[in-house]
């Protein structure tokens, strides 16, 4: 089975997002951004910037998460591609053919080269291809939202890498597998405003692509119910069962807290017409979550005054 994520580039979408304040990534930026100024005020070739993109970003959580999370894994390979084509072709290098959804190379080619992405990650053989054609064609090549859009790009793609998660779950009793790209992807996307931010201020003001807006809207929302850390670490170290104790603490059962999982399978899976109803739903169980949560605190916060 091929796993290649496909890119999605941060831009703030106009959805309800509770307040945030994490002051440790900004501290922990500072450095961060100075060697990011020497890099892009240099005369690098993209395929170097994109390269320095991938160090400083891996940096920079190291130092804000306290521990090393690409230790032990593959060594990222980064292949930068100037055409579509040859895109293409770096996907399909390393699989043998027939596939399940492709009867030769050239067909898997082909069938690429029909549907251009910005940038895939695939995790078989960690590899990371950066489509310079599609951006290029997007936003105009040497333009400053050029250089943003390959930033996000980069970033995101080099944190599937690091991610901890497998796209599939398998739910217990009844061994159910169930697609959780919808909260690796929001996930993603809420690092890759906080990296953006904090290290690319500028960069990140011209960027114009778009984004999976109910994905990020989602798990903002999460992220408030569980808090930033228990999120965050249960991404890098693959470990849902932080989460689910959390969900149960405010109340859900093992029942109701599968549902979520089933809903995220159809936001991912299903049909544009069962995604919306999906996403709706999951947005409604996560609402009242938050809610919860929103009580708990207030009254802590009594408690604390008293």
């Amino acid at each position: 089975m091929i796993f290649m994520s496909e890119t999605i580039i941060f831009q703030r979408p106009v959805v309800f997002v509770p307040a945030r304040h994490l002051p440790r990534i900004l501290e922990r930026a500072k450095d961060t951004i100075e060697k990011i100024k020497e890099i892009f005020n240099s005369k690098y070739s993209v395929e170097e910037k994109i390269h320095s993109i991938v160090v400083q970003t891996f940096d920079f959580l190291n130092s804000y998460l306290g521990k090393n999370y690409s230790q032990g894994k593959s060594p990222l390979q980064i292949i930068v591609a100037k055409t579509t084509k040859e895109w293409a072709e770096a996907c399909a290098e390393g699989y043998n053919f027939p596939l399940k959804d492709s009867s030769s190379r050239k067909d898997f080619i082909r069938r690429l080269i029909g549907e251009p992405k910005k940038a895939t990650y695939d995790k078989n053989f960690s590899k990371l291809i950066i489509n310079l054609e599609v951006i290029q064609k997007e936003h105009g090549k040497g333009t400053k939202a050029e250089e943003a859009c390959i930033i996000a790009t980069t970033i995101h793609e080099s944190l599937h890498h690091l991610c901890g998660f497998d796209r599939e779950i398998t739910i217990k009793p009844d061994g159910e597998k169930f697609n959780i790209l919808w909260l690796i992807d929001g996930i993603n996307e809420l690092l890759l405003r906080d990296i953006m931010d904090s290290c690319y201020p500028k960069e990140s003001e011209s960027l114009k692509c778009s984004s999976y807006s109910q994905e990020f809207s989602l798990v903002t929302k999460l992220e408030y119910i569980l808090g930033h850390d228990t999120l965050i670490t249960s991404y890098f170290e693959g470990n849902l069962l932080s989460v689910k104790l959390k969900l149960k603490d405010l109340g859900l059962n093992e029942e109701e807290i599968n549902e979520m999982f089933k809903l995220g399978h159809e936001l991912v899976e299903g049909s544009d017409k069962e995604k919306n109803q999906a996403y709706k739903k999951l947005g409604s169980v996560l609402d009242k979550a938050l809610e919860k949560e929103k009580r708990r605190r207030k009254k802590r916060e009594g408690l604390g005054k008293k």
